[in-house]
């Protein structure tokens, strides 16, 4: 039969044992008590500074509890009691495993001794007052029949008391109806097992806190104020179980479980939460594993549960839980933006793109915009200088620009016929604007704007007085390379040719932005602003603009929108809020309708693709070209030494020979565009039309005219029933350009009988010989139908 421990008492005095092998000494006696035991690992340390340095440990690790605190005094003196095997010293550290913990520590008892020591300590505090309990277990909330009590007292005997003997004396609390049921073999664990009886559950509560008192561990299923002194227990399954799992373990060893871990970011301390009520959960395990998890930040950001139900919760645990790092700058945000002279509207990368961008257009008002973790203030006017500079603040200033269609406005006005021609589609001229591509999208927005609506104001060129001098010097050297001046003319036969599609048709050279395919292709094509002057090393393409869309629906943002009406199109206000609709531009407005509404048709939504056709001249027409060229420039040379005269208008008449005269218009000219040599240029007008294909289909067609035109000299009529003309003439080139030594020359040839030589005395007589045979013809092909008739 188990013997009771209650009944090994010590003869009056101090309890002795065999010390161990480190602690003999030679000639001494072979038992040692607890304090002399003690005193083996002082060395040659004073124990004021040993109880000084257990002072201290002690203030680290434990809060204060009921308000109790001691001295240096208190705990030196109890030192020395301790050391004389008192009573009050041995319970002082003893009756808490907590402070017996850490007097081993502080004196650096080997672990392997530590066990003998506190049998020890526990028979000599036995030969005094009641020993305090080490465990209180509250056993009230599993009241029931008896099977559930017989269950639960096994539970607890298997559980508690044999496998965690250290831990002895225990305090058990129950009902007076568990009590009944209680079985005789707890009579065996004598006054280490202790029944506390209460009538009520309710009460139950109030006495555990009493018999806890300042120290022990408390087994229960609600919490305690001292966390680290809890062990929630719940009863299952005929099972006790506790959380942490092994927390009588950890007490026996420690003398205490870990507390609760400290919270370093309050989740009070944010301000503005209001506390949820969301219930606790019903569960003690997961009630204290809830309790832990407030106060670790990595558990927080895992949970679903708001700040305010987790405050709520904090406030009904009476414990302080951590915020989340996204918490802590939400609230850093919403404190700074309650700074700021403007609310911060919420935006991602995108939106301030086009934001700023917005801003380098046109003047925009104080913004603040939300993106991720820092709001961007715009052009702020009443902000400190502590809000801007916080980590989490980015301003913006931007001084307003200049708008692209201003700017190119300003350079087009200043330009004269000439200019235009030397950069017809106007790439050049953008790309002087706008060297680095920062404007790229606008420059290319206003550039279309203004080929749409022809809002251009050209000045006329300078005439010059002393035309013979750089008209020489250029005509004195070898021709250059014939080019063509390309003129597209509408076919008036045309099915499709309407008033409103009299610019759809245009030709341009394929190279530089019309294979630049980051840009949509509605800003790099557009009608060109005068003809086209091209070399036989470009490839020409004739397009046909195929559509041309208005802004008709109410909803979406358009690709391009232009206007086409030439006075509006040159106010920068609305051609920003053109731009600012243009999604092919990077604007995100859906007011192009608005516009159309307010403005009327003239706005272009979507601006139409383009139909190309290859227009290939041959290398036969390019020598015709050269061989022109050469013809014309030899006479034109010539006629330098030779009789000329000035017009009303400035142009110049030079006579040639034979009737054919010179009709020169020169002009001051340096190109904006860098060109070296000169430049000599033929027109060629190019007609379209539309043709049906076998399939089906219709295409765009181009036809070159020829490069000469007949210059008429004579002239004959018949004046018959079948009236006919015929004219006789040389054929000469319709216009050439000259273009070098500061000038440009615009040539034209005419005729005059008046300077005929006699020898051309017969082109009258061939003309009318000419006219009578068309007459004849145009007689025997009536006879020819009649008779086929008949």
């Amino acid at each position: 039969m188990r013997c009771n421990r209650s009944t090994q008492r010590a003869r009056v005095g101090a309890v002795r044992t065999r010390p161990s092998a480190a602690q003999r000494v030679p000639g001494g006696g072979e038992e040692m008590t607890l304090g002399e035991r003690l005193k083996g690992f002082v060395g040659e340390r004073k124990q004021a500074a040993l109880a000084a340095e257990w002072l201290e440990r002690w203030s680290e690790r434990k809060e204060a509890r009921k308000g109790k605190g001691w001295t240096l005094d208190t705990v030196t003196s109890s030192f020395s009691r301790c050391f004389n095997d008192q009573p009050e010293g041995v319970r002082f550290f003893f009756g808490d495993r907590a402070r017996a913990v850490l007097l081993f520590e502080v004196l650096a008892v080997p672990p392997e001794e530590r066990d003998e020591l506190l049998v020890l300590a526990d028979l000599a505090m036995k030969t005094g007052a009641a020993r305090p309990a080490q465990l209180v277990v509250d056993l009230t909330a599993w009241t029931g029949d008896r099977d559930l009590s017989d269950a639960l007292f096994l539970a607890v005997e298997k559980q508690i008391l044999e496998p965690h003997r250290k831990l002895l004396p225990v305090v058990l609390v129950m009902t007076e109806e568990q009590y009944r049921w209680l079985p005789r073999t707890f009579d065996d664990f004598g006054d280490d097992v202790r029944k506390e009886r209460v009538k009520e559950c309710e009460r139950a509560r109030e006495r555990v806190m009493a018999l806890a008192e300042d120290q022990g561990l408390v087994l229960a299923p609600y919490p305690l104020p001292v966390f680290e002194r809890w062990v929630a227990t719940s009863f299952r399954g005929r099972e006790l179980r506790f959380e942490p799992a092994d927390a009588l373990a950890v007490f026996a060893e420690r003398g205490e479980l870990p507390r609760l871990p400290a919270v370093e970011h309050d989740l009070a301390s944010l301000g503005g939460i209001e506390p949820a009520s969301e219930p606790l959960p019903e569960d003690p395990l997961a009630l204290r594993r809830l309790m832990v998890d407030l106060c670790v930040e990595e558990r927080v950001s895992a949970m679903k549960q708001s700040a305010a139900v987790r405050l709520g919760w904090a406030h009904k645990l009476g414990i302080t839980v951590t915020s989340t790092e996204r918490e802590r700058i939400e609230a850093e945000i919403s404190a700074l933006d309650a700074r700021l002279e403007i609310d911060a509207e919420p935006g991602d990368e995108a939106a301030l793109e086009g934001l700023l961008a917005r801003a380098r257009r046109r003047p925009v008002e104080t913004t603040a915009m939300r993106v991720g973790d820092v709001i961007h203030i715009l052009n702020p006017t009443a902000q400190s200088l502590e809000v801007e500079s916080h980590p989490r603040i980015t301003v913006h200033r931007i001084d307003v620009p200049v708008p692209a269609l201003v700017r190119l406005l300003n350079e087009l006005d200043t330009w004269t016929e000439d200019d235009l021609l030397d950069d017809p589609l106007l790439e050049h001229v953008v790309e002087r604007l706008d060297p680095r591509g920062e404007e790229r999208l606008a420059m290319l927005h206003a550039r279309a704007q203004v080929m749409v609506s022809r809002t251009t104001r050209l000045r006329g060129g300078e005439r010059v007085d002393d035309w013979k001098t750089p008209l020489g010097a250029l005509l004195a050297e070898d021709p250059p390379e014939a080019m063509l001046r390309l003129h597209g003319v509408d076919n008036q036969d045309d099915y499709n040719r309407q008033k409103e599609n009299a610019r759809r048709f245009l030709l341009r050279k394929q190279g530089g932005w019309a294979n630049d395919e980051n840009t949509d292709k509605r800003l790099r094509h557009a009608v060109p602003l005068d003809d086209l002057i091209v070399s036989r090393e470009d490839q020409v393409l004739g397009c046909k603009w195929s559509n041309e869309d208005k802004v008709t629906e109410r909803k979406g943002v358009q690709q391009i929108v232009l206007e086409s009406d030439p006075i509006r199109a040159r106010d920068p206000a609305h051609w920003l809020d053109l731009l600012e609709c243009s999604a092919a531009c990077g604007g995100h407005s859906l007011d192009g309708f608005a516009i159309v509404q307010r403005f009327g048709g003239s706005v272009l939504g979507n601006s139409p693709s383009w139909e190309n056709e290859v227009t290939n001249l041959g290398t036969v027409f390019w020598r015709e070209a050269d061989r022109e060229l050469a013809l014309a420039w030899l006479s034109l040379r010539r006629s330098l030494g030779g009789e000329s005269i000035r017009l009303r208008d400035g142009s110049m008449l030079a006579l040639l020979g034979g009737g054919i005269f010179a009709e020169f218009t020169v002009r001051q000219h340096s190109s904006r565009m860098k060109r070296s040599g000169t430049r000599a240029s033929l027109l060629l007008p190019v007609y379209y039309e539309t043709a049906k294909l076998r399939s089906g289909e219709w295409a765009l067609r181009w036809h070159p005219q020829p490069l000469t035109i007949p210059i008429v000299s004579h002239l004959a009529e018949t004046t018959s029933r079948y009236d006919a003309s015929t004219h006789i003439g040389p054929s000469l080139p319709r216009a050439i350009r000259l273009e070098g030594h500061g000038i440009v020359a615009d040539v034209t040839f005419r005729y005059s009988p008046l300077f005929t030589s006699p020898g051309q005395g017969l082109a009258p007589s061939i003309a009318a010989a000419a006219a009578a045979a068309s007459a004849t013809n145009a007689s025997a092909t009536d006879d020819d139908d009649r008779r086929r008739r008949d």
